[in-house]
């Protein structure tokens, strides 16, 4: 029995043994891969890499963007009003909101009975400017023959000046108002209806009435929005609004559209709006012919390009990323130290970051970091 209990003691001793042995060898061969996949490149290797690079910060000129929003916008002077110079009724309305008309067309047309009266009573009084006219030359004649008196040609003289002044009063009045008089005192044709036409080349905004309406000069009847001239207006902040400079230039998308449009700064506003803390920058189409091709209060979304200056930095291929990091590599004591950059800004093929400091002076990798992480 004594032997039994020490043929036991001996193989549990044993089973103790191996075991232990396995799990040093396991712990071994761990440590063992994880100081493989330690491993790093020798410099030597490093630098006969073809596509691997060493070198230094470099220093790039670098035009930095402004992004900003904003709206197609049109000047005061080309959101023209349209009214009827005279009082009357809409006989006829031909457009509604969205037409495109040309300058000269006929817009509507209004009619009032005055009309014919204002130019019967132009025609009564060019009949009687006539008649003046032969009885001055009368007076005239007759004042040299001393065969009537100087007041009598006075009279002459002073009815014929007041005839004169009424009768190019209501000429004038009539042209202005659009009626056509040429037609009128040749061959006594009157107009008992004026057209409205568009004084400009645009797009109609809004009609403000309605055909058979009694319209009155200061009636709006519709307003034209002359598109040839439409504007970029951005709203900068003021910090940025500070580098901003006239005939810089800007790039901009209408939302809902692809295409990207050029434009320059054409005049900067100084004020700053109380309500957004921001300063309008006033931009013109760089090519004017595009402006057909948008629509006025569509919002944009711009960039406005700063003059170009110097930054330090590396080119992005000097980096790599893991998330939302860029990471760099510093050589030191003949090896490689991967360093996190700070503040990362990427413009194109170059990042600049904020922690230039722990790379001045140091040889870093500015080519293949791709190659240091495979």
């Amino acid at each position: 029995m004594q032997n039994n209990i020490i043929n036991t003691i001996t193989l549990c001793l044993l089973a103790t043994f191996f075991t232990a042995c396995q799990r040093a060898e396991t712990t071994e061969n761990t440590a063992e891969n994880e100081v493989d996949s330690s491993v790093e490149l020798t410099l030597d290797a490093i630098r006969s890499h073809p596509d691997i690079e060493i070198g230094t910060l470099q220093t790039r000129s670098i035009q930095t963007q402004v992004t900003c929003t904003g709206i197609l916008d049109i000047p005061p002077t080309d959101r023209i009003s349209v009214h009827s110079k005279v009082e009357g009724f809409l006989t006829d309305l031909r457009f509604i909101d969205g037409d495109f008309v040309k300058q000269g067309t006929v817009l509507a047309r209004i009619e009032n009975i005055s009309f014919v009266q204002k130019q019967k009573q132009l025609l009564e009084l060019k009949a009687q400017l006539e008649l003046a006219k032969k009885q001055l030359q009368r007076q005239e004649l007759l004042n040299a023959q001393e065969a009537t008196s100087q007041k009598s040609l006075d009279e002459a003289q002073g009815q014929l000046a007041l005839l004169n002044a009424s009768y190019l009063g209501l000429k004038k009045e009539l042209q202005l108002s659009g009626f056509q008089l040429e037609m009128l005192e040749k061959s006594a044709q009157f107009q008992s209806e004026l057209p409205i036409l568009a004084p400009a080349t645009g797009y109609i905004s809004h009609v403000a009435v309605n055909k058979g309406q009694m319209v009155h000069p200061n009636d709006e009847i519709l307003e034209i929005l002359n598109t040839e001239h439409l504007h970029v207006e951005l709203k900068i902040f003021p910090i940025d609004a500070l580098q901003v400079k006239i005939n810089q230039r800007v790039t901009f998308k209408a939302v809902g559209s692809d295409k990207t449009y050029e434009a320059f700064v054409w005049r900067i506003n100084p004020d700053i709006d109380p309500n957004s803390n921001t300063r309008n920058v006033h931009c013109h189409l760089k090519q004017e012919t595009e402006s057909r091709e948008l629509l006025p209060g569509a919002v944009v979304q711009a960039k406005l390009y700063l003059p170009p200056h110097d930054q330090v930095g590396l080119p992005l291929e000097a980096t790599v990323k893991t998330g939302d990091a860029y990471f760099a590599f510093v050589l030191q004591a003949q090896r490689l130290e991967q360093v996190q950059l700070q503040d990362p800004v990427v413009d194109g093929d170059f990042i600049r970051f904020s922690n230039i400091k722990d790379f001045q002076e140091q040889q870093v990798v500015v080519k293949g970091a791709y190659y240091l992480t495979r």
